[in-house]
Formats: structure tokens, sequence, C-alpha cells
């Protein structure tokens, strides 16, 4: 086997070449034998060229977490990431009385699944807008009212091969909760297409006077759920945001709906918390 290295420049980054039945091809990955097992080594490896050492593959992350739509170019050298995303959280119902709206669910989500790029191509990246929260029934005898889903988290560009089965990967937006009085249907976690390996956001809850928002990537914070039950401390009467500091931990969390506070006054209690924004992180080279 004959193997050949190109730098780029005065660029400390490096590309081999293996001569494979006489044609040059550009490898993809490197792999290393360890106790019988094969596994691929491209974070920091290095080559001595000429008394420099050089690296073959740079580490790199790319992330956006907030409402966006923008495009990244897959850096050269860089042949497969580890993907992890989540379309947006819904917002919460608004309370009744006592009862609180549902929190809002979470959106469809993945987690460090293993996507193949080609560089140089361009990933084209939308990135969901929570869901706003319902306001509570402000005359008696009315429902609260209920809040809007939050929107999809869209990727385009990835190879389609392996875990990616379609153009486009769509992590949907976590549905709205339903008022605190209302007949609607409960709203449902975010599903996910494009993509093998994705997980459906939870459903928020509705249990009296708890309305916690669902969960998405990164887990739970409290009761199984994705918000705490807590109003909004920067917002009075309402129910903490699906991205409140402390009181949510994951990407794309449902809002929190709550009940009457007692010392809230009118047309103000008891609103719904807004849907986390979606989330969209993409690493290489640090496996």
């Amino acid at each position: 086997m004959v193997v050949q290295t190109e730098t780029f420049g005065t660029d400390t980054d490096m590309t081999i070449y293996v001569k494979d039945s006489g044609t040059w091809q550009r490898i993809k990955s490197v792999h290393n034998n360890v106790s019988g097992t094969w596994e691929r080594a491209d974070q920091d490896v290095s080559i001595n060229d000429s008394g420099t050492w050089r690296t073959v593959y740079a580490e790199g992350s790319q992330e956006h977490s907030s409402a966006t739509t923008t495009t990244f170019t897959v850096p050269e050298g860089v042949h497969y990431m580890k993907l992890s995303a989540a379309g947006a959280g819904g917002g919460a119902g608004g309370g009744y009385y006592s009862t609180a709206g549902q929190g809002g669910s979470g959106g469809g989500y993945v987690d460090s699944v293993e996507v193949e790029c080609v560089p140089g191509t361009t990933i084209n990246i939308t990135v969901g807008t929570g869901g706003t929260g319902g306001k509570f029934g402000e005359t008696s005898g009315t429902f609260g009212n209920n809040s809007t889903s939050g929107t999809a988290t869209t990727i385009s560009g990835f190879t389609v091969t392996g875990n990616v089965t379609s153009s486009t990967i769509t992590l949907n937006g976590g549905g709205a909760g339903k008022g605190g009085n209302d007949s609607a249907s409960l709203g449902t976690g975010g599903t996910t297409s494009g993509i093998t390996g994705g997980t459906t956001g939870q459903q928020g809850q509705m249990s009296g006077g708890n309305g916690r928002g669902g969960y998405s990537l990164g887990g739970t914070i409290e009761s199984g759920y994705g918000t705490k039950q807590a109003y909004n401390p920067s917002r009075a009467c309402w129910g903490v945001n699906g991205d409140t500091s402390s009181y949510a931990m994951s990407k794309g969390t449902g809002g929190c709906g709550v009940p009457d506070g007692s010392s809230c006054g009118e047309g103000a209690f008891g609103g719904g918390g807004n849907g986390s924004p979606g989330y969209v992180l993409m690493e290489w080279g640090n496996e």
C-alpha cells in the first residue's frame, strides 16, 4: 500500500490519500485495532510530515440554539458528524382558576446520531420557533385559551446513506398545550423523519394544578418532565418558559402551565409559558 499526504497552504491540517489499484483515493477515516476490535480514530490524528506534526482531522462543532434560518459549509476533510437536534417546544395552555393549562409538549429530537457528509457541501438549517403560551380565561365561565405549537427544525445537505434516510431531516415541534377547561385534544410530542434514531418529544402534563412542559433533547428536570412546576420569575402569573434557566434543562422543551395565582389580577393569572426554541449541534472529529 502506498500512502500520500497533502497539505493546504500554510495550514496544519492534512488530507491522506491511499493508492488503491493504481488510483489515488482520499480516505474518509482512520481506524486502529484495539484488542482485536477496529475503532475509528479520527480525533486529533496526526502525521509527522518532514519533521512537522500535522493534524489529519481537526475537531470542531457548529451550534444553533435560537430560532433562525442559516447555512453551514462542511469543512475540508470532514466526512462524518454527530448530529444532535430538536424541534421547538409547544406553548402551555392557559389556566382555568385552580386548573393549570396543559404543559406544552417537547419537540422531536435526535441525540448524537452519526451522519455522513461531503466536504464543501452546504448544510441548510432552520431552527424552530417555540410555541406561544395561552392566556387565562378572563371572564367567569370561559375556557383557558389554547397555546400554539412549536415549529419544526429542519436540516438538509447530509448524504442520504446510513442513518440519513431523506434529503431533509425534520424534527417536528411539540404540540400546543390545551386550556385548563377546554374540550380540545391534548397536545402531543413532536415526531421525527428523515433520520434513524429519532425520539418523539414528551407530551406535556395536565394534572389538576400541574402543567409541566414535556422534555426533549437533554432529559427531565422535575417529576419526569421537562420543566419545573413554577411561575415565571420574570413574568409574574405566567408559567416558566421551556428555556428558562434553572427551571428547564432540555432543548426543545414545552412551556409550563399554571393555575390562578392568589396575588394575580383579572386577565393576567394562569398564563401558559412559551415553548423553547429548537436546537442544532453538529460535531466532528471528537469521538
